[in-house]
Order: C-alpha cells, then sequence, then structure tokens
C-alpha cells in the first residue's frame, strides 16, 4: 500500500501585519483570522522586525503601517519590495495625497484609510496578494472633493493603449520607454482613476472620453 497523501491545510494568503498599535493589530489580526484563506505568520511593532519577519515567513502580504519605530513604512516597504515577492498593503491613518503618492513611488500594491471597513481590508489583501493594486482611498478623495484625476500626456497616452489591447511590453516598445517605467505609468494611472483591474481602467476611460472602442 502506498502512503497516505497529505492534505494541504495551509492557508491561502499569508499575512504579516505590521502596525505600532497593539490593540489595533490584535483587532485586525482576529478579524483576518476568522476569514477563510487568510492566516497572519507574523506581527510587528517596527519597521525592521517587519523586514525580518518577511523575510522569514515569506508572506504573500504584508499589511503595512507607516509611522514606525525604526524604519518607517517608507523604507520598509523599499527594503520589503527588493527582497521578494511579498506584496505591501499600506493601512494607515494618514489622508495625505504624498503619503499615497510616495507608496506607489515605493512599491506598495495598495493603500486603505484605517476607517475602511472590514470588507474592503479584505478585498484589498486579496487584490494585493494577486498582485493587483488596491487604492480606493484615493479615489474616496475625490469623491469628496468632487474633482477628476490630473492625468499627464504620458499617463493617458498609456490608457489609450491600454484601451488599444496592447500589452505593457508592447506599449513599452510603442513609447521607448523600460518596462519598468510603463508598470510606473500603470500603477499612476490605477491610482488617480480609482480603478483596481485593467478592465475598470478602461472601462472609466470610455466613461470620461479618454478613449474610444471602435
Amino acid at each position: 500500500m502506498g502512503a497516505d497523501k497529505k492534505v494541504r491545510t495551509d492557508p491561502l494568503i499569508r499575512i504579516v501585519l505590521v502596525d505600532d498599535h497593539r490593540l489595533f493589530r490584535e483587532l485586525i489580526k482576529s478579524y483576518l483570522e476568522s476569514v477563510v484563506g487568510f492566516s497572519v505568520v507574523a506581527e510587528a511593532d517596527n519597521g525592521d522586525d517587519a523586514v525580518a519577519y518577511v523575510k522569514m515567513h515569506r508572506p504573500h502580504v504584508c499589511i503595512m503601517d507607516i509611522t514606525l519605530k525604526g524604519l518607517d513604512g517608507f523604507e520598509a516597504t523599499k527594503k520589503i519590495i527588493k527582497h521578494g515577492k511579498t506584496n505591501v498593503l499600506v493601512v494607515s491613518a494618514s489622508t495625505q495625497p504624498d503619503y499615497i503618492r510616495r507608496m506607489v513611488e515605493v512599491g506598495a500594491k495598495g493603500y486603505l484609510f484605517k476607517d475602511s471597513s472590514p470588507e474592503t481590508l479584505c478585498e484589498a489583501v486579496r487584490a494585493v496578494a494577486a498582485g493587483l493594486t488596491f487604492y480606493p482611498a484615493e479615489r474616496d478623495q475625490r469623491k469628496e472633493s468632487g474633482k477628476r484625476p490630473q492625468l499627464s500626456e504620458r499617463e493617458i497616452q498609456f490608457i489609450r493603449l491600454v484601451c488599444d489591447s496592447r500589452s505593457l511590453n508592447e506599449i513599452a516598445a510603442e513609447l521607448n520607454l523600460s518596462y519598468s517605467t510603463i508598470v510606473s505609468y500603470k500603477t499612476r494611472a490605477m491610482m488617480k482613476t480609482g480603478a483596481n483591474t485593467t478592465a475598470e481602467l478602461v472601462k472609466y476611460a470610455i466613461k470620461n472620453g479618454i478613449a474610444q472602442l471602435d
């Protein structure tokens, strides 16, 4: 007789949770672990431990605060992104647009305000774990102000090429830019428009007259 087959019991999405407030961490951990498919494998209250735990556990997602002892959230995120394949989701009380932009620049996949709903947090964790961007924070700010996002000419050009069904590699060749630069344009465009997927970005472009379907 052959050996019994092992049943996979590991949760789908492993998470490292980083925040300097113990109560917040415990509440978020308790909630996340009540959701099927999530597991908080480590907690940290400072940026240095966050980087160490990510190297140790190799989670799918690191939920990152900004204001931390030692390395702040920006520097910790830089190191985590440089080290491996863990994606960073920022959960912060700060609503400053500059903070959101800086986190995009250092490589974070998503940014939520701490008053977001638990359902939105789950949605963001799943999206970021899959390598998608998730920036409803910027979208919510626009709704409150009633202003449309200010897209650069390059960002508009990128969106139009996306609507033309071009791949990122094809767009990079078309614009004579590096692949990483095109990824940066994609991230900024999605952040500014509030799109969480390419399909939502295309829908936004058509709705707002940026592009048209033939």
